[in-house]
Order: structure tokens, then sequence, then C-alpha cells
């Protein structure tokens, strides 16, 4: 990280002299000072990228197995090291020393490959009831409004006396505890019944790989508890694999029992909305605050105030070397004589950082943050130059070689654009701040002082955000306008106010909890101002929006140009002008023609997985487009227009719907739509009007009518109009139908019915009707007509009847359920009547999207999960000892294990008895392990 500072006073003499800082003196200087072994940290960690990245993605034509990269890295990184002192082999050092990075990329990827969809051990377990576990909580738990949500790595599952080994993660949801009610926490042993889901995507192209994610997390599999009380917190015995790091695991257990404590103190002084946000800002509970605060925080552009990391680590860092180095000159000058101040409080701020990260929850962001502080403190205390480019590649060689899939979380990317950006463009912005400030002369009158901070966030919000600009865009498919304005005021209300104070009000609470309290008191006023400025800034209309996917080819212009701007001037910042404006030619015209495809010559329809609910796309041979229903869930828990239909719409460059249509007012039909009308152009609401409630404007007319989208409704749509060369028909209902067959109940009997024909082939979509409802639409296909039909309801027994199955005949048929529903839908019934029929059948659960392309004379139909067989639940079976199923380690606990339990609920006891009222080796004791009677 650069040269040493201090040098003797002989070398001193006989140096020759540094060149005058400054702009490069020539082109070939500039060249020398780039070359990779003048500063090799920028080029090995772009070494380390490649091979991950090619691991990742299987680039190479033949892949090596793990003993073979370990070997080829190992004699790599030896040759390198014997060839080090030779200055006649200098390319070939560079060269050996970027393939011995490229293998450690490769080798940490196969290492750290997760096991998908979960570990083979974990199998036979899936849907068994209240099955037995014995498991560590791995991660801290997280703490939402009106759950906790805890990361459970099993150990073991117990069986009649019996331990068998399992592997793998386990997402826990469990209800909030009441105030004061202990949770477990991270290294914290227990012992629980749980009822094993799979986890699963929503299979559509372009979608969210939410299972690989979870299985980089080490999670494989999801659980749900109605009780605190059937988790219970235990100490194993005589298990030497359990006991391994116990003083790692205990220190972790501390450390989250005083977050715990210190969450309890912020929610007893602080409530609300602002109570929430300190728990975010100085414990990292980010899910505690309301869903309206959190959509406010992310059109606002502040999410990072609230990711404790950067910010939050150097305020800690700096605020205790400064203090750390008054308190020795003032309480211990004479140990001033042997050692440094300086070096003495950069321990003391070292520990001080670390301490805080730990008890923040040690996230993903924190610890990345506490990386990068450890490399720069430690190139301090070798008085090195603050280097902070060799610094920051440094730390992200050091993250990336213990968590390879690092590389492609966005936060990841997130915190080392926003650094390297506010770095590298604060020197490139210097000459326009001074420019500025001669523009400005009240600038530096003493009156301006106290604007100095948000003079000064304003340059860092501006380099901060074009930095990530482009990624964010990427990742959450949005720009907040907001951000640059928003950062100015929050970032020095937050960062040198309300942080401070809450810190502060901590450190106190342990030591005079009155002082911590009037100070956290204080904190909490700043607090409350900022969240006003954040719902103030994120009313507005133009504060954030919506640009879709933005590929990758852009991200590469964005960056080129931007790379390009921070060089200095000189020969070869005119010939990087000059490559660059041919890349971007080359780019550009590549990116734009990707964004304007001649509309292709057939019908498209995809029947969308959006779990429970239905949702389909159209494209007409004309190019127009159409969505029928977008999903929902009942609660609207989960935004799945937004999460689900919008990505996939932006996966087809779909910005623009001529129609969206709501087949009837149901969650699952109606919910997801609420997004695509707020931030997409769309030309027409189809729907009939008949709303739940019977209210006088539903929710999707009332968007559409503050975005002035036209709402067209039975008396307007029912019939065929031609869109294209195809032709859509509304069949039902009439307003015979309501007026005098409708029981004014049921509204999926008043679904809106389409048929969409293209010559010889027809779409229908029949929403959710009865088959009452079935045998009375005017659909009667010719013989040489290919039907696609969907089924009605999901594949409830009510609806897909035998008659209306043989009356149209359909090429295929398709099932829009979610995965494992609740319903059990499609039912047997319905299924077996298909296959009696032998009608070829196809399911959104099992299958992902369902992608069908018709020329007018077929259909031709594709499924987004290629290889896939009908799933069905684990076997409920006794496992014994050895089963061929079972794979994994040996066995490293006993046959009967000896179980100690620390809090236990006397009226839950009886739960964690085996069959027969055997027990299960439960011992009564507390956190100390003294055992008393055992339990019955």
């Amino acid at each position: 990280m650069g040269k040493p500072l201090l040098m003797s006073e002989k070398e001193s003499r006989h140096s020759s002299p540094a060149p005058a800082p400054g702009k490069p003196s020539s082109l070939a200087s500039l060249l020398r000072s780039l070359h990779p072994l003048a500063r090799p940290m920028p080029g090995l960690l772009l070494a380390l990228v490649c091979g991950i990245a090619a691991g990742r993605h299987e680039l190479l034509p033949i892949q090596p197995n793990l003993p073979l990269l370990t070997l080829c890295a190992v004699l790599a990184a030896a040759l390198n090291l014997a060839l080090w002192k030779r200055p006649q082999w200098e390319a070939h050092k560079t060269v050996l020393s970027l393939m011995t990075f490229v293998l450690l990329g490769l080798l940490s990827v196969q290492i750290q490959a997760p096991q998908l969809p979960h570990p083979p051990s974990m199998g036979p377990f899936f849907e068994r009831p209240h099955t037995l576990f014995l498991g560590e909580v791995m991660h801290p738990p997280d703490m939402r409004q009106e759950r906790v949500s805890i990361p459970l790595r099993i150990h073991a599952a117990v069986q009649e006396n019996e331990a068998i080994p399992v592997q793998g993660g386990v997402l826990v949801s469990l209800p909030l505890p009441a105030r004061g009610e202990p949770i477990p926490v991270q290294g914290d042993f227990v012992l629980t019944r749980l009822t094993l889901k799979r986890l699963h995507n929503f299979n559509n192209p372009g979608g969210y790989d939410y299972v690989r994610a979870q299985g980089e997390r080490g999670i494989h599999a999801r659980a749900h508890l109605r009780h605190r009380g059937w988790m219970v917190p235990v100490s194993p015995e005589g298990s030497s694999l359990l006991q391994e790091s116990k003083g790692a695991k205990g220190f972790k257990s501390s450390a989250n029992r005083v977050r715990m404590n210190y969450l309890e103190y912020l929610q007893a002084n602080v409530q609300g909305d602002t109570g929430s946000l300190y728990a975010a800002l100085l414990l990292g509970y980010r899910n505690l605050t309301t869903r309206e605060l959190q959509e406010a925080i992310t059109a606002t552009g502040v999410a990072h105030l609230l990711a404790i990391s950067g910010l939050h680590l150097g305020l800690v860092a700096m605020s205790t070397f400064w203090l750390s180095c008054r308190l020795l000159r003032f309480l211990l000058p004479s140990l001033l004589a042997r050692y440094a101040d300086k070096h003495i409080a950069l321990w003391v701020a070292l520990a001080a950082t670390a301490f805080y990260a730990s008890i923040s929850g040690m996230a993903l962001p924190t610890w990345r943050a506490l990386v990068f502080v450890v490399v720069l403190f430690f190139g301090m205390l070798r008085y090195r130059q603050k280097d902070f480019t060799t610094t920051l590649c440094a730390a992200a060689i050091i993250i990336l070689a213990v968590n390879p899939h690092s590389l492609w979380q966005p936060s990841f990317q997130l915190s080392f654009a926003a650094v390297g950006g506010i770095v590298w463009m604060a020197r490139a912005s210097m000459p326009i701040r001074k420019g500025f400030g001669k523009l400005l002369p009240f600038a530096h009158h003493r009156a301006f002082i106290p604007m100095t901070p948000f003079w000064s966030a304003f340059w860092v919000s501006l380099a901060a955000n074009l930095s990530v600009l482009p990624i964010l865009a990427h990742h959450f498919y949005g720009v907040s306008f907001m951000g640059f304005l928003a950062n100015t005021v929050l970032v020095p209300l937050v960062g040198l106010a309300a942080l401070p104070l809450g810190l502060a009000a901590l450190v106190f609470h342990s030591i005079f909890e009155p002082l911590g309290t009037v100070l956290l008191k204080l904190g909490a006023l700043v607090l409350d101002v900022s969240r006003q400025i954040i719902l103030f800034c994120a009313h507005r209309e133009w504060s954030f929006k919506y640009v879709g996917r933005v590929p990758l080819s852009w991200l590469l212009v964005y960056y080129t140009g931007l790379m390009v701007a921070l060089l200095p001037t000189g020969a070869l910042r005119r010939l990087c002008v000059i490559f660059s404006l041919v890349s971007l030619s080359l780019l550009s015209g590549f990116a734009v023609s990707s964004f304007q495809k001649t509309p292709p010559p057939r019908l498209e329809a995809v029947i969308l997985d959006v779990g429970q609910g239905s949702s389909a796309f159209v494209r007409f041979p004309g190019g127009q487009t159409m969505l029928v229903d977008g999903g929902g869930f009942w609660d609207d828990s989960f935004d799945v227009g937004r999460h689900v239909v919008a990505p996939f719409l932006w996966h087809r460059k779909v910005n623009h719907l001529d129609y969206v249509v709501l087949s009837h007012d149901h969650p699952d039909h109606k919910n997801g739509l609420k997004f695509i009308l707020s931030n997409f152009s769309v030309g027409e609401l189809w729907e009939s009007g008949i709303n739940a409630n019977q209210k006088a404007i539903g929710d999707l007319e009332a968007i559409a009518v503050k975005r002035d989208i036209p709402v067209r409704k039975l008396d307007a749509i029912l019939g065929s109009r031609p869109v294209g060369d195809a032709q859509v028909r509304v069949v039902h209902p009439t307003e015979d139908y309501i007026g005098k067959t409708w029981d004014r109940r049921d509204l999926n009997n008043v679904s809106l019915v389409l048929e969409i024909s293209y010559g010889l082939t027809s779409l229908i979509l029949p929403g959710d009707i009865h088959r009452s409802v079935e045998i009375i639409l005017p659909l009667k296909p010719d013989p040489q007509q290919q039907v696609l039909l969907v089924a009605a309801h999901h594949g409830s027994s009510t609806s897909s009847s035998e008659e209306w199955l043989r009356t149209m005949q359909p090429k295929a048929l398709i099932f829009s359920c979610g995965f494992q529903n609740l319903f059990g839908f499609p039912t047997r019934e319905v299924l077996d009547r298909a296959r009696a029929l032998q009608i070829p059948i196809f399911r959104t659960d099992h299958h992902g999207a369902i992608e069908a392309y018709s020329d007018g004379k077929e259909w031709t139909l594709k499924k987004t999960i290629l290889a896939s067989a009908e799933e069905k639940p684990s076997e409920v079976k006794a496992l014994q000892r050895g089963d061929s199923a079972l794979e994994g380690p040996p066995d490293p606990l006993h046959s009967v294990l000896s179980l100690t339990i620390l809090d236990a609920d006397p009226a839950m006891c009886g739960l964690w008895y085996g069959k027969d009222d055997h027990p299960v080796f439960l011992k009564k004791g507390d956190r100390s392990g003294r055992q008393g009677s055992r339990n019955r």
C-alpha cells in the first residue's frame, strides 16, 4: 500500500528526488505507473474476479476437479515465490501471479459451491410432520414487525432414541416474542419440531433465482412454528463436534445477547417508526420498519444510511482513535516515552470497531466495511501511505477469497462502487469545486461555515450516486432522482448528529443510564426530523422511476465513459478517448438494436409462474401487448407485480402494455396489477366493473383514473375486436347472465373469459369460472382448430369438467398454481380427467412459466424448467441408521444424545418425547449446565 513514510537520514540523502505531485510528466511515466507490479492489487483482483466468474458460469471448455485445481494453484504459487527475487523474470512473475489468482478464484468457487437444491441427507425429511431436530442458530435472528426468522443449521434428526446426522440450513419463522421474552441467538443450540418445506422459485424468464441465493447462504429449506415454545435452547453434551469452537460461539452468543438488550432499551425509550429507524441505524435491525417507510427509504435513495457499513464503522473508528489519543496524552504521558500514542490508539480503535460490528449483527455490508478498516489500519501501523485504491482492492480480495458468492450480490457491488466513486471522483471534482467557490464568493464567509458539512455531503452524494446509478438500475430496475438532494441533507443529519448521539447513548447505557437515555432521546429528535424529510422526498412523483433492466453492455458503456472522464490529461487520455468512442459506438448500436427488434409474425403467450394465482402475457403478431391478471397474495404481503411480473416484462423489453385485463376482483388475480398500472405505460384497462364488497370504484380503477388510463368495462369490451392479425373475444359474463343467473356472491363465476384467435389456433383464458359456466359458454371450436386451454380456477375439482374438456379438445391443458399450495390444486380428479382424454398437462408449479408460440397453424410449447418430473411429497417412513438415502459424514452424535434444557416452558415439555412416551434424552438445568431432574 505505497512506500514507507519514514526513511533514515542516509536513505533520504542519497535517494532520488520524488517527482512533483500532480499530472504525469509523460505518457511513458504514466504507463510505467500502471504496470501490474507497480500497483499489483487491481490486477490481482481482476484475475480473481475472472476466476470466480469462469467457475460460476462454467466458461472453461473443461471443468477441472477440486484436487487438480488445488495442485495447479499450489504449483503456480510456489513457482511464483521461487522467481520472486529474480528481476530478469519480471514478465513471467506477472503472468504467474495473475494465473495463481485465476486458479484461486476457480478453487474458491468449487470449495464453496452450494448443494442445490439441498444436501442429500436432508431429502428424506421434507414434508415429515413435526420431526424432532437438533440445530444451531447460524446467523443472528432477523427481527420483523410481526415475526422473527431464525436461520438454523441442522445437526441431527432425532427419531426413536436415534440421532441421525443431517446437513443443511433451515429458515424458521415464528411469532415475534413479547418484550423481554428471550429468543435463541447466534451460536445457541436448540431442539425443535419442524415440518421442512422445500424452497421454490418463481420460475419465469429473467426471474430471480431465490433457491440459489439462499443456498449460497447455507439455507436449503423453510419451516414455520406457531408457538415460540416449540423451539427450546439446549446444551449438547458428550459430542466433540458440537463442542468445537466453543469460545468463538460463546463470544457470538454474548455479543448477540448484548445486541438484544440494546434493542429492548431502544424500544422502551423510542417508539414508532423513529424507534425502528434507530434500531436499524445502530443495531442493524432493518426489517422492523413499516413497509411504507421502507418504500420511502428506497425511493429517496438513502438505504445506505441504515446499512451498518463504512459510515458507521468509520465514525466509531475515528472517534475512538481521537479520544484514545487525548486520554493517553492526558492520563499516561510516561507510556508515550516507549510507545507512540497513535499506535496504541489504532489498536483501541480497531477493537472498538470490531466490537461494534459484532453487536450490530455482522451483516454482509458490516463485515465488508470491517475488512476495509482492518486493512487500512494495518497499513497505517506499518507507516504506509494512504493508497485507497490498493486498500480497496486488498479488502475486495480478502472478502472474495472468504466468500466468492459476494461478487454477485448487489450490496457488494454497491459498497465498492460507492467507495471507489467517492475516492476517485473526489480528485476529479476538485477543479469543479474550486470553480464553484469562485462563482460563490459568500461560500468563504464565516457565516457559511455551518453549511460546510452539507456542501461536502452534496459532493460526496454526487460522487456516490453517479458511481452506483447503473448498478441500482441493473439490479433494482429503477433509479432515485431524489437521492442527490436527500443525501445532501440526511448524511450530515444522520452521520454527524443522530448516529453519534445514539452510539454515545449505548455506551452510557451500561455506565450511567439516565445520561444515556437523554442522549438517546436527543438523537431520536434528530432522527424523527430525518424521517419526515424522507417521507416528504419520497412523496414527490419524480423521486424514483423504474427504468427496467439495464443491459450489461450499457453498464460497460457507462463505466468506460466515467473512467475516461477521470483519467488525467495527456496523450494516454487522448488514446483512451478515441478507443472509448469506437467502443461506445459499437456497444450503443448493439444495445439500441436489442431494444428495437422487429415484432415477430406470430402470436406469443406466456402463462407466468406467479405462485397460487394467475397471470398471462400475450404479444400479438403486430407487436401489441396484453397482460391478463397479475397474480398476488391474499394479504398483499408480497408484491407479485413488482418482484415477479415486472421483471419478466422488463426481461422481454416491454415497457408499454396496450391492454391490461383483470378477470375478476380477487387478490390472486388483482394485487399484482397494482404495481403494473402504477409504473408501466398502459393503453387501456379492461375489467368487468363488478368489485368485491360492492365498492363504487375498484382499486385498479382508482389507479387508472389517477394516471389517466382509459377504463373499459363490460359494455365496451364484450364481443370481438381485431388486434393486429389476431382476434380477441370476451365471451363472458353477459348482461343476461349477471341479471338472471348469477348469485351475486361468487365473483369467480363473473370472471372475464377471453378467446384469442390467430389463424387456426386459439387461446382460452377462463379465469376462475365454475363448471356451470363452462357448459353455457359459446365456445365450440372447429375440428381443425388447435386450442390451448388454461384450466379454470387453477385446477379446482369444481371446474374443467369432462364435458368441457371433450368440447374444447385442447392441444394442451395449462394449470397456473402455486408450489405445494394449501388447496391441493390441481386436484387429482381434474388431472385424471385430462389423462383419460390424453390431453398433455403443463403446470407452472412444476414446469415454471409456459411459453406458447403460434404461427397461425399450430402451437409450439416450451417449459422454463426443461427437465422436470412431477414432484411428489416425500413419503413418511421410519428411517433407520445406515439408510442409503442418507449421505454425510460419520455420525458425530451418540445413539442416545444427552441434552440439558436451558430454558423451557413447562407446558410444552410433553412435546419433546418420542414414540410410545420414550424420553428424548432431556435433562433440566440452568445456563451454567447444572443438571436437575429428568423431564416427564
